[in-house]
């Protein structure tokens, strides 16, 4: 019988479960019991000094080590999102970045850097503070060789003109617009329809 009246609820599942995971008979034996984690006594003893350690569990919460090498006492444990407890599993690569030990998915978090881009710079050897503050080289476009032929038409939009009627129509030189096109751009960038990568 229960002395307490909190049978069954998710913070009584929650101390069953962790005093479970750390019994020589539990199927993750090899993740808690193997690896020499274990309850502290109190918490053992009394689901009541459980609760007076760590209060009712709350709501998208579980219980979380801080330290994964240490078992389950108060000053090692708190209530943690999915989140902060995918981000501290003892699988989590963590990266020194301004004196914190983070992930590459909190970095991202921090500056808005795409986390693809962060996870590729770092495997390729750099460091945090570096795959952070790496700025891409723009690629220059290559020079095509075109010869300048006053008939020659270029498509675009429904429309094909000579170098001359799109100056024309765009109010451009025609200089300007051969220049271009031998740098590689496509005649709707340079008649200012389409972006400029």
């Amino acid at each position: 019988m229960s002395i307490h009246g909190l049978s069954g609820t998710r913070t009584h599942k929650t101390w069953e479960s962790m005093k479970s995971r750390c019994r020589p008979y539990d199927k993750r034996r090899k993740h808690y019991y193997d690896k020499g984690i274990t309850v502290c006594e109190r918490w053992e003893k009394s689901f009541i000094f459980f609760i007076q350690d760590m209060g009712m569990r709350p709501p998208n919460m579980t219980l979380d080590r801080i330290d994964n090498d240490k078992g389950y006492y108060k000053d090692n444990c708190r209530w943690a999102t999915a989140i902060e407890q995918a981000n501290n599993t003892s699988r989590t690569v963590r990266h020194d970045y301004k004196g914190n030990r983070v992930t590459i998915r909190e970095v991202s978090k921090l500056t808005g850097i795409e986390y693809s881009s962060l996870c590729y710079r770092v495997r390729s050897g750099m460091s945090m503070e570096e795959a952070v503050n790496y700025k891409p080289k723009k690629k220059k476009k290559k020079k095509v060789k075109i010869e300048r032929c006053p008939k020659r038409r270029f498509s675009f939009g429904g429309r094909m003109l000579t170098v001359k009627q799109w100056a024309l129509i765009k109010k451009k030189t025609e200089a300007h617009i051969w220049c271009r096109l031998e740098k590689g751009y496509h005649i709707g960038q340079i008649v200012g329809d389409m972006p400029i990568d």
